[in-house]
């Protein structure tokens, strides 16, 4: 029996590929550059929500701080010139001059201008709503809660000065005269009888009058005046 031939070649196949005989993934720089923007986009995020948790930190410190510093703003009217900036509300007993200062305020704000009617009347104009916010501050100040029927009295001066009456004697009702200096409660029941007296009211004009009468006597040979 005879032996098989040889062949004259023998071939040896691997399933092993080199780099370069692998197939080319067509999609890896692709992917690369996916996985690169999802990383840089992870770290904008957190940056974001750092800088956003920064910044709702800042706006909250600063809603706080703009609400403590409106409950505590607004005018501050003093009877002691030399107190403080002389415009803060106290018990002192001097002329009227928590009234006076706050009026300057308020007249500083409200820029009168004057004109006259047809009937040679006076007319005073001006910034009514600057000066209405001026004593709604003032009555809002918590340092001046001592002193709320003073502010009341300079409202009083304020309106009578523009002849509204109505507005007169609605913030007269508000006031305790028990609250107030002499002085303060003299020009109080003066004004406020002056205004009744233009606005048609008797009784109340003449229960006024009477009270400033009062009060005037307290002080040296004025009631006799009156």
């Amino acid at each position: 029996m005879s032996e098989p031939t040889p062949p004259d070649k023998l071939v040896f196949q691997s399933n092993m590929q080199t780099a370069s005989q692998k197939p080319t993934d067509y999609f890896a720089e692709q992917n690369q550059k996916q996985a690169e923007k999802k990383q840089k986009t992870s770290k904008i995020r957190k940056r974001i929500f750092l800088v956003g948790g920064l910044v709702a930190l800042i706006i909250i410190a600063v809603v706080t701080i703009l609400v403590i510093n409106h409950q505590q703003s607004g005018p501050v009217v003093s009877d002691d010139a030399g107190a403080g900036d002389g415009t803060e509300i106290s018990g002192g007993n001097s002329q009227l001059a928590g009234v006076q200062k706050l009026n300057e305020q308020v007249t500083e704000v409200f820029e009168p201008t004057y004109s006259a009617d047809e009937n040679g009347n006076i007319v005073v104009s001006g910034d009514l709503e600057a000066a209405e916010a001026t004593f709604a501050a003032a009555l809002a100040n918590a340092a001046n809660q001592q002193r709320i029927d003073t502010i009341y009295v300079a409202q009083i001066v304020f309106y009578s000065s523009l002849s509204d009456n109505q507005r007169v004697v609605g913030i007269a009702e508000n006031v305790d005269p028990s609250k107030l200096n002499l002085s303060e409660k003299i020009k109080f029941y003066n004004l406020t009888y002056l205004a009744y007296a233009a606005l048609g009211d008797t009784n109340q004009a003449n229960r006024y009058y009477n009270l400033t009468r009062e009060a005037a006597s307290n002080t040296s040979g004025m009631g006799d005046s009156l």
